[in-house]
C-alpha cells in the first residue's frame, strides 16, 4: 500500500486514509492511482514554529521592556517632587542633636508638615529642603497627639532680620479614601540621614488602628524617614510615612493625609517652647520618670539604641522597681551586640516582674539560648 505527505503537517498517510493521524486533517479525496497532492516541505513547518517563537519571545520582551519604563517613569516623576522634601534634625536645649526626620512643604512660604514626634522634644530645628536651601522651625501652627502630626512653619535669619520662604515647591496633597491594596506608591524621605532618598512599593493593606486608618506599604520606612510623603501614582501625597514595626519584616505604616487637611487652618503660632509645653501637657509626661521613660522609647522605636540604654537607665534610677526599664534596656543591648550587659539587665527584670509576667518566658529562653544562667524561682 502507497503513502502520501499531509499538507497540513508533513505526516507520512496511507494512501486511502481520510484523516491525517497526527494532526486529524481531512485529506482531499483523489482519484485511484492519481499521485498524492504537493507536500509542505518540513523545513518550512519548523520555520514557522521558529518565527512564532520568536514573535512570541518578541513581545514578552518588549512588555518587560514597557513595564521597566513605565516603573522608571514613575520613579523620574516621583523624583521631581524632590524639592519639596524636607530633612529635620532638631536639638535640645545644650545644642546637643536629638533626632533627624523627614517632612514636607504645604505652601509656596514655608508650611510644612511631619510626625509629631519628630519636634516633640525639640528646643531648634534646622529644616533642610531638597534642593539644598537650609531654613529653621519657626512655629508650630498645630498638631495631633493621637494622629501623630504636626503643622509648623519654615523662616530663617539674615542679616539680622527675619526672612519668611517665598517661591517653594509646595506638593500636592490627594485624598487617601480611595486607596486598596495594591495600588502604587511611592516615598521620598531621608533614612539615617541620607536626605531625598526615593523608594517605591506598593500599599499593602488598609489597616484600622483603634478606630484610625493606617495604610500599610512595601516601601520602606527607617529611621529618619518619620513624617515623609507617601505618594500615589499621579504624584500626589496620600499619606505621611509614620512607623516601622521592627518585630516584622516590611512592617511599614502611614498616617491618611486625610488626618492632615482639618489641621491646616490652624494658626496657634507657638514657639518650639510653647509647643514642648503643650504637647507635655497633652501626652501626660508630667513627671521625671515618666518624660524619661518616653524619651528613651521613641529612641527605641527610631532605632537610636545607645540613647536609648542612657534614657532607660536614668529612668532606672528614678523608679528601681519599674521592671519595663530594665527589659526594654536589655532589648536595645541585644541590638547593640552587648549580650553581656543584656543579660545584666535581663536579671534585673526578672528581679523584679511578677511570677506571672508575659515577657518572663522569653527572656529565660533568651538567657538560655545565649548560656547564661537562668534564676530558678524561689
Amino acid at each position: 500500500m502507497g503513502y502520501g505527505i499531509c499538507a497540513d503537517c508533513g505526516a507520512a498517510i496511507f494512501q486511502d486514509a481520510e484523516r491525517c493521524p497526527r494532526c486529524g486533517a481531512v485529506l482531499a479525496s483523489r482519484a485511484p492511482g492519481a499521485p498524492p497532492p504537493p507536500a509542505r516541505p518540513r523545513r518550512l513547518v519548523r520555520a514557522a514554529a521558529l518565527v512564532a517563537i520568536a514573535l512570541i519571545a518578541g513581545l514578552a520582551g518588549a512588555l518587560a521592556v514597557l513595564s521597566h519604563d513605565r516603573s522608571r517613569d514613575f520613579v523620574a516623576s516621583i523624583s521631581r517632587q524632590i524639592p519639596g522634601v524636607i530633612t529635620l534634625v532638631t536639638y535640645d536645649h545644650k545644642n546637643r542633636q536629638l533626632s533627624q526626620g523627614s517632612g514636607f512643604v504645604l505652601s509656596g512660604d514655608g508650611l510644612a508638615a511631619t510626625n509629631f514626634h519628630v519636634l516633640q522634644d525639640a528646643y531648634r530645628a534646622e529644616a533642610t529642603l531638597g534642593d539644598g536651601r537650609l531654613y529653621h522651625v519657626l512655629r508650630v501652627h498645630g498638631f495631633d497627639v493621637d494622629r501623630d502630626l504636626a503643622v509648623f512653619q519654615l523662616g530663617r535669619m539674615k542679616g539680622g532680620k527675619l526672612e519668611r520662604p517665598s517661591g517653594l515647591h509646595p506638593l500636592a496633597l490627594g485624598g487617601s479614601s480611595g486607596l486598596r491594596a495594591g495600588d502604587r506608591i511611592a516615598t521620598i524621605s531621608s533614612p539615617r540621614g541620607l536626605a531625598n532618598t526615593v523608594s517605591d512599593g506598593l500599599v499593602s493593606a488598609i489597616r484600622d488602628d483603634e478606630g484610625d486608618r493606617m495604610i500599610q506599604i512595601s516601601a520602606p520606612i527607617s529611621p529618619g524617614s518619620s513624617g515623609a510623603p507617601v505618594f500615589d501614582a499621579s504624584g500626589k501625597v496620600v499619606g505621611i510615612a509614620t512607623l516601622q514595626l521592627s518585630e516584622g519584616q516590611n512592617l511599614n505604616f502611614a498616617t491618611p493625609i486625610d488626618s492632615l487637611t482639618d489641621m491646616l487652618e490652624r494658626r496657634e503660632n507657638m514657639t518650639l517652647t510653647e509647643f514642648q509645653k503643650r504637647a507635655k501637657a497633652e501626652t501626660g509626661e508630667d513627671d521625671e520618670f515618666n518624660r524619661s521613660f518616653d524619651a528613651a522609647l521613641r529612641h527605641q522605636h527610631r532605632g537610636e539604641y545607645r540613647r536609648a540604654v542612657r534614657t532607660y537607665l536614668y529612668a532606672e534610677v528614678l523608679a528601681p522597681e519599674e521592671p519595663s526599664c530594665y527589659y526594654n534596656a536589655g532589648l536595645c543591648y541585644v541590638e547593640l551586640r552587648e549580650k553581656d550587659r543584656a543579660a545584666e539587665q535581663f536579671y534585673r527584670y526578672l528581679a523584679c516582674a511578677e511570677a506571672d509576667d508575659p515577657d518572663r518566658a522569653d527572656i529565660e529562653d533568651w538567657l538560655a539560648d545565649n548560656h547564661y544562667k537562668v534564676p530558678q524561682p524561689e
